[in-house]
């Protein structure tokens, strides 16, 4: 049941898959990105809200990255529902969930 959506540059997923370092946040969403230069634009233009929005008032809280291989997914978490060529080692962007309980 991972897989949530998806939208122009890569699929979010609830909660989020496995971190390489085993790294887990409950409650939390993940993004993987179809290419490595989106999770990097979009890492930059979170560090400017939270520069505006520190204490995530208006914003949904920023929990970091980290590197998923999406070949060790488990069958449930429906990587195939994404239909973004997604290749192997990928970054994960890690939000904490604010609409899902």
């Amino acid at each position: 049941m991972p897989f949530l959506s998806q939208g122009s540059y890569g699929c979010v997923f609830y909660p989020h898959l496995k971190c390489n370092n085993n790294i887990k946040i409950d409650n939390a969403v993940g993004k993987i990105f179809k290419f490595d230069n989106n999770a990097i634009e979009e890492k930059k233009l979170i560090q400017y809200v939270n520069h505006i929005d520190p204490h995530s008032y208006w914003t949904i809280p920023y929990h970091g990255s980290c590197y998923t291989n999406i070949n060790n997914a488990n069958s449930s978490d429906n990587i195939s529902l994404c239909k973004h060529n997604i290749k192997s080692n990928k970054e994960l962007k890690i939000k904490k969930n604010t609409s899902l309980k």
